[in-house]
């Protein structure tokens, strides 16, 4: 008869089975929560990645070539509308004024000379403080620049090429500001003036600062040569 074995060693077999199981267990949930939370969002991440720098060529291609498209379809139905004499002509005249005003440019760079400025006239019977003054002209200048890129380019061009030269002057009314600002406008030159919206030191709607130009010294001069500086 084979002998049965002893009550301790039975339970020291079955507490020994126990514990490694137990340990196989924790080491698999170890496992899986590292496998979950770092092993795989490594490699979307890595996969996501690589996606998108596939798709962004792919983008990149597409993008390129619809803008080829874009460009021979329009060509194509001008020249089956019978347009394409036409936009000649039209380029045609831009290539000249543009040639004119390269060569008009080219000899002011090549003389190297300041040919353009603007001028600043400030009222001093309104007693602003410098610091308003120098805020209404700042206004003036801004005003008066964004009209020369609307309607004069080739000028702000010229006069932003040497330093955008301004002048800052002084008048005595309103009455003379007005009159100076009218003679510049039929002269032909960018004239802007600034009207106070009244949360500081003078009334709403006071006039404070007119701006001649940018244009050529001498016209700007024959409209405010005989003030004097501020």
């Amino acid at each position: 008869m084979s002998r049965l074995p002893s009550l301790p060693s039975a339970l020291s077999a079955r507490t020994y089975a126990s514990t490694h199981v137990a340990t196989a267990a924790l080491l698999g949930l170890v496992l899986g929560w590292a496998v979950q939370h770092w092993a795989v969002p490594q490699y979307i991440c890595r996969l996501a990645r690589s996606g998108r720098e596939v798709s962004g060529g792919a983008g990149a291609g597409l993008k390129n070539s619809g803008v080829v498209g874009e460009k021979r379809d329009g060509s194509s139905k001008a020249a089956e509308k019978g347009e394409d004499i036409l936009m000649e002509d039209v380029d045609g005249d831009d290539a000249t004024t543009d040639e004119t005003d390269t060569d008009s440019e080219s000899e002011s760079e090549a003389g190297g000379t300041r040919e353009h400025k603007m001028i600043l006239v400030v009222r001093t019977d309104l007693g602003m403080g410098k610091g308003k003054m120098a805020a209404q002209c700042c206004h003036a200048a801004v005003a008066a620049v964004d009209t020369a890129r609307r309607t004069q380019p080739a000028t702000l061009r010229r006069y932003e090429r040497y330093g955008a030269a301004k002048v800052a002057v002084k008048c005595q009314s309103e009455e003379e500001l007005m009159e100076l600002f009218v003679k510049a406008r039929k002269a032909g030159l960018i004239a802007e003036y600034i009207e106070d919206a009244g949360r500081t030191q003078i009334p709403e709607g006071s006039r404070t600062v007119l701006a001649v130009g940018p244009g050529p010294i001498e016209a700007v001069n024959a409209i405010t040569g005989h003030l004097k500086l501020l």
